[in-house]
Protein backbone atom coordinates (compact mmCIF):
# COMPACT_ATOMS: atom_id res chain seq x y z
CA UNK A 1 0.00 0.00 0.00
CA UNK A 2 1.40 3.43 -0.99
CA UNK A 3 1.43 5.76 2.03
CA UNK A 4 2.02 9.52 1.97
CA UNK A 5 2.70 11.73 5.01
CA UNK A 6 1.88 15.43 4.57
CA UNK A 7 3.91 17.73 6.82
CA UNK A 8 2.72 21.32 7.24
CA UNK A 9 2.39 24.14 9.79
CA UNK A 10 -1.22 24.21 10.90
CA UNK A 11 -1.44 27.55 12.75
CA UNK A 12 0.52 30.72 13.36
CA UNK A 13 -0.29 33.34 16.03
CA UNK A 14 -3.60 31.63 16.75
CA UNK A 15 -4.80 31.52 13.14
CA UNK A 16 -4.81 28.76 10.54
CA UNK A 17 -2.03 29.10 8.00
CA UNK A 18 -2.60 28.96 4.21
CA UNK A 19 -0.51 25.78 4.41
CA UNK A 20 -3.28 23.96 6.29
CA UNK A 21 -5.80 24.54 3.50
CA UNK A 22 -3.27 23.69 0.79
CA UNK A 23 -2.33 20.49 2.63
CA UNK A 24 -6.00 19.54 3.05
CA UNK A 25 -6.67 19.95 -0.69
CA UNK A 26 -3.58 17.90 -1.52
CA UNK A 27 -4.67 15.21 0.93
CA UNK A 28 -8.12 14.96 -0.65
CA UNK A 29 -6.69 14.82 -4.17
CA UNK A 30 -4.23 12.05 -3.31
CA UNK A 31 -6.89 10.02 -1.49
CA UNK A 32 -9.20 10.34 -4.50
CA UNK A 33 -6.43 8.72 -6.54
CA UNK A 34 -6.27 5.74 -4.19
CA UNK A 35 -3.32 6.63 -1.95
CA UNK A 36 -3.29 6.28 1.84
CA UNK A 37 -2.52 9.73 3.25
CA UNK A 38 -1.68 10.79 6.81
CA UNK A 39 -3.03 14.31 7.36
CA UNK A 40 -2.83 15.24 11.04
CA UNK A 41 -5.96 17.42 11.18
CA UNK A 42 -8.13 14.45 10.24
CA UNK A 43 -5.95 11.41 10.94
CA UNK A 44 -5.46 12.21 14.63
CA UNK A 45 -9.07 12.88 15.62
CA UNK A 46 -9.47 9.47 17.18
CA UNK A 47 -6.09 9.51 18.92
CA UNK A 48 -5.76 10.75 22.48
CA UNK A 49 -3.19 13.37 23.37
CA UNK A 50 -1.05 10.76 25.13
CA UNK A 51 -0.80 8.83 21.85
CA UNK A 52 -0.21 11.84 19.63
CA UNK A 53 3.57 11.59 19.31
CA UNK A 54 3.54 7.79 19.11
CA UNK A 55 1.10 7.99 16.21
CA UNK A 56 3.19 10.63 14.41
CA UNK A 57 6.32 8.50 14.74
CA UNK A 58 4.50 5.38 13.52
CA UNK A 59 3.14 7.17 10.47
CA UNK A 60 6.49 8.73 9.55
CA UNK A 61 8.21 5.36 9.85
CA UNK A 62 5.63 3.61 7.64
CA UNK A 63 5.34 6.35 5.01
CA UNK A 64 6.64 5.69 1.50
CA UNK A 65 6.70 9.41 0.76
CA UNK A 66 6.55 12.70 2.64
CA UNK A 67 5.39 16.00 1.16
CA UNK A 68 6.54 19.10 3.06
CA UNK A 69 4.14 21.98 2.35
CA UNK A 70 5.45 25.51 2.88
CA UNK A 71 4.22 28.94 1.81
CA UNK A 72 6.87 30.60 3.99
CA UNK A 73 10.38 29.35 4.66
CA UNK A 74 10.03 29.78 8.45
CA UNK A 75 7.05 27.43 8.44
CA UNK A 76 9.23 24.51 7.35
CA UNK A 77 12.44 25.42 9.14
CA UNK A 78 11.13 25.42 12.72
CA UNK A 79 9.03 23.46 15.20
CA UNK A 80 7.11 20.26 14.49
CA UNK A 81 7.45 20.50 10.70
CA UNK A 82 11.23 20.52 10.91
CA UNK A 83 11.22 17.59 13.34
CA UNK A 84 8.94 15.60 11.03
CA UNK A 85 10.97 16.02 7.86
CA UNK A 86 14.29 15.60 9.68
CA UNK A 87 13.03 12.30 11.12
CA UNK A 88 11.86 11.15 7.70
CA UNK A 89 15.11 12.29 6.07
CA UNK A 90 17.10 10.09 8.45
CA UNK A 91 14.91 7.11 7.53
CA UNK A 92 15.23 7.91 3.83
CA UNK A 93 19.00 7.97 3.99
CA UNK A 94 19.14 4.55 5.65
CA UNK A 95 16.54 2.69 3.56
CA UNK A 96 15.50 2.35 -0.06
CA UNK A 97 12.07 3.06 -1.50
CA UNK A 98 11.23 6.31 0.36
CA UNK A 99 10.80 9.69 -1.31
CA UNK A 100 10.81 13.23 0.08
CA UNK A 101 9.14 16.11 -1.77
CA UNK A 102 8.47 19.78 -1.13
CA UNK A 103 5.39 21.74 -2.18
CA UNK A 104 6.14 25.47 -2.32
CA UNK A 105 3.32 27.45 -3.96
CA UNK A 106 4.25 30.95 -5.07
CA UNK A 107 5.46 33.42 -4.10
CA UNK A 108 7.56 31.18 -1.84
CA UNK A 109 10.40 29.33 -3.54
CA UNK A 110 12.19 26.16 -2.48
CA UNK A 111 15.51 28.03 -2.69
CA UNK A 112 14.55 29.73 0.59
CA UNK A 113 13.94 26.38 2.33
CA UNK A 114 16.55 24.75 4.61
CA UNK A 115 19.51 23.38 2.64
CA UNK A 116 18.63 19.77 3.51
CA UNK A 117 15.31 20.12 1.65
CA UNK A 118 16.47 21.95 -1.46
CA UNK A 119 17.89 18.96 -3.41
CA UNK A 120 14.57 17.09 -3.40
CA UNK A 121 11.87 17.23 -6.06
CA UNK A 122 9.69 20.30 -5.55
CA UNK A 123 6.22 21.21 -6.81
CA UNK A 124 4.57 24.57 -7.39
CA UNK A 125 0.98 23.44 -8.01
CA UNK A 126 -1.34 20.78 -6.60
CA UNK A 127 -1.91 19.28 -10.03
CA UNK A 128 1.84 18.90 -10.57
CA UNK A 129 2.30 17.25 -7.16
CA UNK A 130 -0.61 14.83 -7.56
CA UNK A 131 0.35 13.87 -11.13
CA UNK A 132 3.95 13.22 -10.17
CA UNK A 133 3.38 11.32 -6.92
CA UNK A 134 0.51 9.15 -8.17
CA UNK A 135 2.19 8.25 -11.43
CA UNK A 136 5.48 7.50 -9.74
CA UNK A 137 3.75 4.99 -7.47
CA UNK A 138 1.90 3.52 -10.45
CA UNK A 139 5.11 3.17 -12.41
CA UNK A 140 6.94 1.58 -9.50
CA UNK A 141 4.08 -0.88 -8.98
CA UNK A 142 4.08 -1.82 -12.66
CA UNK A 143 7.85 -2.20 -12.80
CA UNK A 144 7.99 -4.04 -9.47
CA UNK A 145 11.57 -5.18 -8.98
CA UNK A 146 12.25 -5.25 -12.73
CA UNK A 147 15.23 -2.93 -12.38
CA UNK A 148 16.90 -5.26 -9.87
CA UNK A 149 15.92 -8.41 -11.75
CA UNK A 150 17.11 -7.14 -15.11
CA UNK A 151 20.08 -4.79 -14.66
CA UNK A 152 20.72 -5.01 -18.40
CA UNK A 153 17.48 -3.23 -19.26
CA UNK A 154 17.68 0.30 -20.59
CA UNK A 155 15.13 1.52 -18.05
CA UNK A 156 17.32 0.18 -15.26
CA UNK A 157 20.42 1.78 -16.79
CA UNK A 158 18.93 5.27 -17.11
CA UNK A 159 17.17 5.03 -13.76
CA UNK A 160 20.49 4.31 -12.04
CA UNK A 161 22.52 6.71 -14.19
CA UNK A 162 20.34 9.71 -13.27
CA UNK A 163 18.66 8.36 -10.11
CA UNK A 164 15.23 8.43 -11.76
CA UNK A 165 13.32 5.71 -9.88
CA UNK A 166 16.01 4.01 -7.82
CA UNK A 167 19.02 5.30 -5.87
CA UNK A 168 21.59 7.15 -7.94
CA UNK A 169 24.34 4.71 -8.94
CA UNK A 170 26.25 6.03 -11.96
CA UNK A 171 29.24 3.80 -11.35
CA UNK A 172 27.04 0.70 -11.27
CA UNK A 173 25.13 1.79 -14.35
CA UNK A 174 28.35 2.27 -16.33
CA UNK A 175 29.64 -1.11 -15.16
CA UNK A 176 26.59 -2.68 -16.84
CA UNK A 177 27.32 -1.08 -20.24
CA UNK A 178 28.62 -4.31 -21.86
CA UNK A 179 25.18 -5.88 -21.36
CA UNK A 180 23.06 -2.80 -22.12
CA UNK A 181 21.88 -2.17 -25.66
CA UNK A 182 22.86 1.49 -25.89
CA UNK A 183 24.18 2.72 -29.24
CA UNK A 184 27.94 2.13 -29.33
CA UNK A 185 28.71 5.80 -29.75
CA UNK A 186 26.63 6.84 -26.76
CA UNK A 187 28.05 4.07 -24.56
CA UNK A 188 31.60 5.15 -25.45
CA UNK A 189 30.71 8.79 -24.74
CA UNK A 190 29.25 8.18 -21.28
CA UNK A 191 32.04 5.85 -20.24
CA UNK A 192 34.72 8.09 -21.73
CA UNK A 193 33.45 11.17 -19.89
CA UNK A 194 33.33 9.23 -16.62
CA UNK A 195 36.87 7.90 -17.05
CA UNK A 196 38.11 11.35 -18.06
CA UNK A 197 36.64 12.69 -14.81
CA UNK A 198 38.75 10.13 -12.95
CA UNK A 199 41.87 11.59 -14.61
CA UNK A 200 42.53 8.54 -16.80
CA UNK A 201 43.08 10.92 -19.70
CA UNK A 202 44.49 8.65 -22.40
CA UNK A 203 41.78 5.99 -22.05
CA UNK A 204 39.00 8.54 -21.63
CA UNK A 205 40.08 10.56 -24.65
CA UNK A 206 40.34 7.38 -26.76
CA UNK A 207 36.75 6.43 -25.89
CA UNK A 208 35.47 9.93 -26.63
CA UNK A 209 37.25 9.98 -30.00
CA UNK A 210 35.73 6.57 -30.74
CA UNK A 211 32.27 7.94 -29.97
CA UNK A 212 32.84 10.92 -32.28
CA UNK A 213 33.80 8.56 -35.11
CA UNK A 214 30.46 6.83 -34.48
CA UNK A 215 28.74 10.24 -34.80
CA UNK A 216 27.63 10.54 -31.19
CA UNK A 217 26.33 13.95 -30.14
CA UNK A 218 27.27 13.21 -26.51
CA UNK A 219 30.77 12.12 -27.50
CA UNK A 220 31.36 15.25 -29.57
CA UNK A 221 30.11 17.48 -26.77
CA UNK A 222 32.19 15.75 -24.08
CA UNK A 223 35.37 15.70 -26.18
CA UNK A 224 35.06 19.37 -27.14
CA UNK A 225 34.35 20.27 -23.52
CA UNK A 226 37.45 18.40 -22.36
CA UNK A 227 39.55 20.36 -24.88
CA UNK A 228 38.02 23.68 -23.80
CA UNK A 229 38.58 23.05 -20.09
CA UNK A 230 42.02 21.55 -20.54
CA UNK A 231 40.99 18.21 -19.02
CA UNK A 232 43.35 16.44 -21.45
CA UNK A 233 46.33 18.37 -20.10
CA UNK A 234 46.09 21.53 -22.17
CA UNK A 235 43.42 23.69 -23.74
CA UNK A 236 42.89 22.95 -27.44
CA UNK A 237 40.39 25.60 -28.53
CA UNK A 238 40.82 25.21 -32.29
CA UNK A 239 40.25 21.45 -32.03
CA UNK A 240 37.18 22.03 -29.85
CA UNK A 241 35.78 24.55 -32.33
CA UNK A 242 36.16 22.07 -35.20
CA UNK A 243 34.38 19.33 -33.21
CA UNK A 244 31.50 21.62 -32.26
CA UNK A 245 31.04 22.73 -35.86
CA UNK A 246 30.98 19.16 -37.19
CA UNK A 247 29.02 17.75 -34.27
CA UNK A 248 25.96 19.85 -35.08
CA UNK A 249 25.33 17.51 -38.03
CA UNK A 250 25.26 14.45 -35.73
CA UNK A 251 21.93 15.51 -34.25
CA UNK A 252 18.90 14.09 -36.06
CA UNK A 253 15.36 15.36 -35.76
CA UNK A 254 12.62 12.89 -34.93
CA UNK A 255 8.93 13.06 -35.82
CA UNK A 256 6.54 10.41 -34.47
CA UNK A 257 2.85 10.35 -35.45
CA UNK A 258 0.72 11.25 -32.46
CA UNK A 259 3.65 12.36 -30.28
CA UNK A 260 2.43 14.39 -27.31
CA UNK A 261 5.81 15.85 -26.33
CA UNK A 262 8.02 18.17 -28.34
CA UNK A 263 11.66 18.88 -27.54
CA UNK A 264 12.54 22.03 -29.44
CA UNK A 265 16.12 23.28 -29.47
CA UNK A 266 15.80 27.02 -29.72
CA UNK A 267 18.88 27.80 -31.79
CA UNK A 268 19.80 29.16 -35.20
CA UNK A 269 23.55 28.77 -34.78
CA UNK A 270 24.97 25.83 -36.75
CA UNK A 271 27.10 24.69 -33.86
CA UNK A 272 26.85 21.86 -31.36
CA UNK A 273 26.18 22.87 -27.76
CA UNK A 274 24.99 21.33 -24.52
CA UNK A 275 21.43 21.93 -25.72
CA UNK A 276 21.91 19.22 -28.37
CA UNK A 277 23.52 16.86 -25.86
CA UNK A 278 20.55 17.27 -23.49
CA UNK A 279 18.05 16.58 -26.28
CA UNK A 280 19.96 13.48 -27.40
CA UNK A 281 19.98 12.12 -23.84
CA UNK A 282 16.26 12.79 -23.46
CA UNK A 283 15.64 10.92 -26.70
CA UNK A 284 17.46 7.83 -25.38
CA UNK A 285 15.72 7.96 -21.99
CA UNK A 286 12.20 8.31 -23.42
CA UNK A 287 12.86 5.62 -26.04
CA UNK A 288 13.86 3.26 -23.21
CA UNK A 289 10.54 3.88 -21.47
CA UNK A 290 8.55 3.56 -24.69
CA UNK A 291 7.47 7.21 -24.78
CA UNK A 292 7.31 8.80 -28.22
CA UNK A 293 8.41 12.41 -28.56
CA UNK A 294 9.28 14.77 -31.39
CA UNK A 295 12.74 16.39 -31.49
CA UNK A 296 13.49 19.38 -33.66
CA UNK A 297 15.58 22.52 -34.05
CA UNK A 298 13.78 25.84 -34.35
CA UNK A 299 14.88 27.45 -37.59
CA UNK A 300 12.58 30.47 -37.82
CA UNK A 301 9.48 28.52 -38.90
CA UNK A 302 6.51 27.87 -36.62
CA UNK A 303 5.53 24.53 -38.15
CA UNK A 304 6.20 22.57 -34.97
CA UNK A 305 3.98 24.77 -32.81
CA UNK A 306 1.14 24.12 -35.22
CA UNK A 307 0.86 20.61 -33.73
CA UNK A 308 -1.04 20.24 -30.45
CA UNK A 309 1.46 18.93 -27.88
CA UNK A 310 0.71 18.24 -24.23
CA UNK A 311 4.21 19.26 -23.17
CA UNK A 312 6.88 21.28 -24.92
CA UNK A 313 10.45 21.33 -23.65
CA UNK A 314 12.27 24.35 -25.08
CA UNK A 315 16.03 23.89 -24.78
CA UNK A 316 17.56 27.32 -25.10
CA UNK A 317 20.89 28.06 -26.74
CA UNK A 318 23.16 31.11 -26.56
CA UNK A 319 21.44 32.82 -29.49
CA UNK A 320 17.91 32.39 -28.12
CA UNK A 321 17.58 36.03 -27.03
CA UNK A 322 17.15 37.38 -30.57
CA UNK A 323 14.31 35.03 -31.48
CA UNK A 324 11.46 36.79 -33.28
CA UNK A 325 8.39 38.21 -31.57
CA UNK A 326 6.00 35.91 -33.41
CA UNK A 327 7.70 32.86 -31.96
CA UNK A 328 7.60 34.27 -28.41
CA UNK A 329 3.89 35.01 -28.79
CA UNK A 330 3.26 31.38 -29.72
CA UNK A 331 5.43 30.11 -26.90
CA UNK A 332 3.43 31.84 -24.18
CA UNK A 333 0.24 30.13 -25.36
CA UNK A 334 1.61 26.88 -23.95
CA UNK A 335 2.11 28.43 -20.49
CA UNK A 336 1.54 25.56 -18.01
CA UNK A 337 2.78 22.83 -20.32
CA UNK A 338 6.02 24.49 -21.37
CA UNK A 339 9.37 23.71 -19.78
CA UNK A 340 12.55 25.65 -20.44
CA UNK A 341 16.12 24.43 -20.10
CA UNK A 342 18.66 27.23 -19.96
CA UNK A 343 22.05 26.61 -21.50
CA UNK A 344 24.51 28.24 -19.15
CA UNK A 345 22.70 31.46 -18.26
CA UNK A 346 20.14 32.69 -15.75
CA UNK A 347 16.45 33.49 -16.19
CA UNK A 348 17.33 37.20 -16.10
CA UNK A 349 18.95 36.77 -19.51
CA UNK A 350 15.93 35.27 -21.28
CA UNK A 351 13.10 37.27 -22.91
CA UNK A 352 10.75 38.80 -20.34
CA UNK A 353 7.70 37.02 -21.79
CA UNK A 354 8.95 33.61 -20.72
CA UNK A 355 10.90 34.56 -17.61
CA UNK A 356 8.23 33.27 -15.22
CA UNK A 357 7.77 29.91 -16.90
CA UNK A 358 9.12 26.65 -15.45
CA UNK A 359 12.87 26.76 -16.01
CA UNK A 360 15.82 24.46 -15.45
CA UNK A 361 19.53 24.67 -16.14
CA UNK A 362 21.07 22.35 -18.73
CA UNK A 363 22.59 20.16 -16.04
CA UNK A 364 22.33 16.46 -15.19
CA UNK A 365 20.13 17.15 -12.14
CA UNK A 366 17.65 18.88 -14.41
CA UNK A 367 17.72 16.09 -16.98
CA UNK A 368 16.75 13.91 -14.03
CA UNK A 369 13.90 16.21 -12.93
CA UNK A 370 12.39 16.72 -16.38
CA UNK A 371 12.90 13.09 -17.37
CA UNK A 372 11.22 11.82 -14.20
CA UNK A 373 8.32 14.24 -14.66
CA UNK A 374 7.67 13.13 -18.26
CA UNK A 375 8.07 9.43 -17.48
CA UNK A 376 5.69 9.54 -14.53
CA UNK A 377 3.19 11.45 -16.64
CA UNK A 378 3.25 9.28 -19.76
CA UNK A 379 4.77 5.86 -19.05
CA UNK A 380 1.72 4.58 -17.14
CA UNK A 381 -0.37 5.32 -20.26
CA UNK A 382 1.69 3.09 -22.53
Amino acid sequence: MNRVFISFKNSYEGKLTPDSEIALCLCRALRERGLTVFFSNTSLREVGTDRYMDKIEEEIASADAMVVVGTRSEYVSQGWVRQEWMTFLNLLLSSDGKSLYTFAPGPCDVSSFPAFLQPFQSFKTEDEAVTFIVNKFLLQDEMGSASEADPASLTSFWSRYFGLFCPYDREGALDSLPSVSLPDGLADALLGAHIMGKKDVSRGEALLKSSVRKRSVAGAYFLAHSYITGATGMRQLSAAKAILSDGYDFFTEQRIPGARILFLIWSSRKRLSRAFYCADIFKSILDAYGIGADFAVYDGALRFLGVCYDDIVFILNEDSFSTDEEFLSNVVKYDGSSIFMLNGFTTDAVPRKIRRRTTYACEDADIESIGRYLITKYASEQ
